[in-house]
This record gives C-alpha cells, structure tokens and sequence, in this order.
C-alpha cells in the first residue's frame, strides 16, 4: 500500500438482535461494500482483515446493537485523507444506520466504531462511538474524526503494536486508550470498558 492510500474492507462489524442486524446492520454493510470497491485493499491488507467471527467476543456488550467499518491506512499521516472519506461515504452511512436503530427503540444505546489498521506499525485504531438517544450518538458520531486524529498522532508519538480503543459517550472522548493484542480482545473488553479518564470534547483542526 502507498503511504497516503486508504482501502476500506467489505466486511462490517455487526452486533445486535436479529431485529437490529435486519433493519440496521444489513443495510450499513450493503452501503459500506459498495463505498469499499472504490477502495480495494491490497494483499497485505487482506492478511490483516478480521475474520468474520471476531464479534463473537462482544456478545456480552451492555449495548443493544453497534456497526463498525474497518479501514486501513500506509501511515498514520494517511489518516487526515479520511476526513474527505468520512463525510462524503461513511459519514452518510453511520448517520442512517444511526436513524435506523433509534427509529426501533429510543430507550436503548446503540454504538458505531471505525477501525484504522496501519501495517508497517503493527497497529490498530479502535474508535468506540456510543450513545444512549439519537442525540447523544450523534454528537459521539461527530467526535469521531477528531478521535482518531488525536489517537493517530499519539500512536505516532508513543507507538505500541495491538488495538488502541478510544471511548466516545456523548460527545466526549477518552484521552487514554485500552490497548489489547488483538481485536477479538479489545471486542472482550469493550463489555466492561469505562473511560479511564476525565472525558474531553476534542475539535477536528480544519
């Protein structure tokens, strides 16, 4: 993969009731498979695509349903392209998956994730985005970006190989993340995480 390349895997992370996966997780993959033939991956990325059972780990997870997409990046730096990704393809995506979920229940909370996987590092960006209203959720939604430009950059700075999961409730995001070995792992640990510490609304520089 070239260092400013993006790809984007055709397999989503789904995890809900049979009601949530038919009226919300099968149309995001559907919309997230077409957004990814526009951004195939490389060989090297398919070796590091989950397999399609790493959600099993999360069934324990005190949320009523979550989507997530995984993508991958050369460097970290690549990962400011994906603001351009994100608000034409993604974004549009997540917000009617979004609609969808709290369209069938509104006393439940429901999540989103974007997973950014760097080869040469070893590394991925786990970005946890959970609310429990529509409202809450899509101010979580909006941290998203801003998120992962700070994890990026710490993984940069402070570089440790496994999954970086950061936190978002309600619009703030959590400066410290949960690095586990693998995404299975971070999946496991997702039933219990809390954020670490005080909680921040970080701004996307423009």
């Amino acid at each position: 993969m070239k260092s400013n390349q993006i790809s984007v895997s055709s397999r989503t992370l789904s995890i809900g009731n049979s009601e949530f996966i038919r009226a919300v997780a099968v149309p995001f993959s559907e919309e997230v498979e077409r957004i990814g033939l526009h951004y195939p991956l490389s060989p090297q990325d398919k070796e590091a695509e989950p397999s399609a059972e790493s959600a099993v780990f999360a069934a324990g997870v005190d949320l009523s349903g979550l989507v997530g997409v995984f993508t991958f990046v050369g460097t970290w730096a690549a990962t400011k392209a994906l603001d351009e990704l994100f608000d034409i393809k993604l974004g549009p995506a997540i917000r009617t998956a979004i609609r969808n979920a709290f369209s069938k229940s509104s006393d439940k909370t429901y999540g989103i994730t974007l997973a950014v996987h760097n080869a040469k590092k070893r590394t991925t960006i786990l970005v946890v985005a959970i609310g429990a209203s529509e409202s809450g959720l899509q101010k979580s939604e909006q941290a998203v970006r801003a998120t992962l430009a700070f994890a990026a950059q710490k993984a940069e700075q402070e570089p440790a190989e496994g999954v970086h999961m950061y936190l978002i409730e309600d619009g703030k995001s959590d400066l410290i993340p949960k690095i586990t070995s693998d995404l299975r792992s971070a999946l496991y640990e997702l039933r219990h995480m809390k954020q670490t510490t005080k909680p921040v609304v970080l701004k996307r520089e423009r």
